[in-house]
């Protein structure tokens, strides 16, 4: 808890590097002496680009924030990976500007993520026009495992939208993907170059 008038910097693991030297993102929280809104902003979200970093360096030294009413969050370095390495992307290539959720109410909703087990009918997600007029359900077709998921909330016709697998055992499957899912989350490996 950060108390009223105090500001704090709090360091989230994110994952370790290959030789297991640990990575963190630092989030500063400035927590005014009066209540407000909260804010949120970020910087360093592509490694490459790093004039944001700059400008929240300058946003945190501003002594306006003296007179802050609500809460600030900031963090400056939002890709630490891509940051350490000058590069745009995530080890993996992924774009991380491009791996936020969508939101309720966005043209695509989807209601399962990766390692959930679905029946035959069950509604996997929405898609709707822009104007909010029509929405087409998207049903599971056999009983599965999602594998994987569309992962920007727009879709075009033709594009997937989730992968699901279909497996002879249920409950081995279930359990399978637990397992794997436990062992990724208690060390995950983003480096593919360590990857043989």
């Amino acid at each position: 808890m950060i108390a009223p008038g105090t500001r704090q910097t709090v360091d989230l693991p994110v994952s370790v590097l290959s030789d297991h030297t640990p990575v963190s993102m630092s989030v500063h929280v400035i927590h005014g002496k009066a209540d407000g809104p909260t804010m949120f902003v970020s910087a360093g979200i592509h490694g490459d680009e790093v004039i944001g970093v700059e400008i929240v360096r300058r946003l945190l030294r501003t002594p306006h924030l003296k007179s802050l009413r609500g809460t600030l969050i900031v963090i400056p370095i939002l890709n630490a990976f891509g940051f350490i390495n000058h590069a745009r992307y995530l080890p993996d290539r992924r774009d991380l500007n491009r791996m936020f959720p969508g939101t309720p109410g966005s043209l695509l909703r989807i209601f399962h993520g990766r390692g959930d087990v679905v029946a035959s009918g069950d509604l996997m997600a929405v898609v709707c026009d822009p104007f909010g007029e029509n929405e087409q359900e998207i049903t599971a077709p056999f009983d599965g495992i999602v594998v994987g998921r569309a992962v920007l909330p727009v879709v075009n016709e033709g594009d997937a939208i989730i992968h699901l697998a279909r497996v002879q055992s249920m409950k081995r499957a279930e359990d399978a993907v637990g397992d794997l899912n436990d062992q990724l989350s208690d060390d995950p490996l983003f480096d593919e170059d360590e990857i043989i």
